[in-house]
């Protein structure tokens, strides 16, 4: 079991007796996140790229794709109470909005890709709220991911990025980085095949000239 997740399954979550670590890990995937404010957190949840943004206690979480340095395909997610109500309209919750809820709470947040059960959490003897918890940065996501909500495929874009960058999972490094070269020569090949090639149209129209 990973360190973060023993402290916050047993430091941060005393109170409820349905709330366990042995709970949780009955899930296909576990992840918990230390989120601070104002601030980026990225992590991987069993195929899903999780994006999660705080602003002023305010807070969105989305999947998103990402090749290099270029994303798109962001999804937002909806959260959803105990009793599957939404929470707002909006993709953003506001931890102010929340301040009556109970330490730990479980959401259900949705997108249209996947769903999660999350758990937020925070050390009570410190802190009274879970925005008092952010403003200190010691507050706790836990996400599960269900069997059937795993992200299984596997499109030929994510594919052939995770090749050129040598990020293929359960791949040693030196095969990663034999894929990667392979990939990048068929690319400088086929670029220096497109230059051939033009140079022989213009030659051919223009006349005089051509490789």
């Amino acid at each position: 079991m990973p360190s973060e997740f023993y402290t916050a399954s047993n430091e941060y979550y005393g109170g409820p007796d349905d709330v366990n670590a042995l709970g949780l890990l009955a899930w296909n995937s576990t992840v918990t996140m230390n989120i601070t404010d104002n601030n980026f957190h990225y992590q991987t949840i069993n195929g899903y790229d999780l994006a999660v943004l705080t602003v002023d206690n305010e807070v969105e979480i989305y999947t998103y794709a990402q090749w290099w340095v270029f994303v798109w395909d962001q999804d937002g997610f909806q959260w959803y109470n105990q009793t599957n109500l939404r929470i707002d309209s909006s993709y953003w919750l506001a931890l102010a909005d929340i301040q009556n809820y109970s330490n730990p709470y479980q959401f259900t947040i949705k997108n249209s890709k996947t769903k999660m059960l999350l758990t937020m959490s925070f050390n009570d003897t410190a802190y009274t709220s879970f925005e008092d918890a952010l403003d200190n940065d010691e507050l706790y996501f836990t996400f599960n991911l269900n069997w059937d909500d795993r992200n299984t495929g596997l499109n030929a874009l994510s594919l052939v990025s995770l090749i050129l960058t040598g990020s293929l999972p359960n791949v040693h490094p030196v095969l990663n980085g034999v894929f990667a070269f392979i990939g990048w020569s068929f690319i400088a090949a086929g670029v220096y095949l497109a230059f051939i090639f033009t140079l022989r149209i213009v030659g051919a129209v223009f006349g005089g000239g051509g490789a």
